[in-house]
């Protein structure tokens, strides 16, 4: 069973990784909970972080909703971002420093097409379930809008 605080710290940990290695885009903390950071001078950004390595797994886990008992209103991940007409979903490895890029109406337009072929998953939390999919990393690429990878100090290595 997931926790929320313990999974809460764990994207509080990917938000500071975000804010240090995009600070060339003037990445920052977003107040509130509506989106998670600013990027450039005005682009909002959702931030999925993975605790998984990249070796360990294949797969991204894309959060469709938040709460199974509140389905449709408590969309999540790029369905989220979408409907908030935020600028990026970006999902973050953060073991490996990697950061994906996505636009959130490709990401969704796709996913909405192809979601059935992939197997669903229920994350049991505290007081509610979240339902997601497991979305092959490989499938994805060609909506991907960069791959950004970075060293333990902070400093771009490569991107696709």
């Amino acid at each position: 069973m997931f926790n929320f605080r313990k999974q809460l710290a764990i994207g509080k940990k990917g938000e500071s990784l975000f804010v240090k290695c995009y600070a060339f885009r003037g990445a920052r903390k977003a107040s509130g909970y509506a989106f998670d950071l600013w990027v450039d001078v005005d682009a909002k950004v959702e931030l999925k972080t993975d605790t998984y390595t990249m070796e360990q797994s294949e797969n991204f886990f894309i959060e469709q909703y938040g709460n199974n008992s509140r389905i449709p209103e408590s969309l999540g991940g790029p369905w989220r971002a979408l409907r908030d007409k935020l600028d990026f979903f970006v999902y973050l490895y953060i073991k490996d420093r990697t950061f994906y890029w996505f636009n959130p109406e490709n990401f969704c337009k796709y996913l909405d097409r192809v979601i059935k072929k992939y197997p669903q998953k229920l994350i049991k939390n505290d007081g509610w379930t979240a339902v997601g999919y497991l979305i092959k990393r490989a499938d994805v690429q060609h909506i991907c809008l960069h791959k950004d990878s970075f060293t333990q100090d902070g400093r771009l290595l490569i991107t696709l």
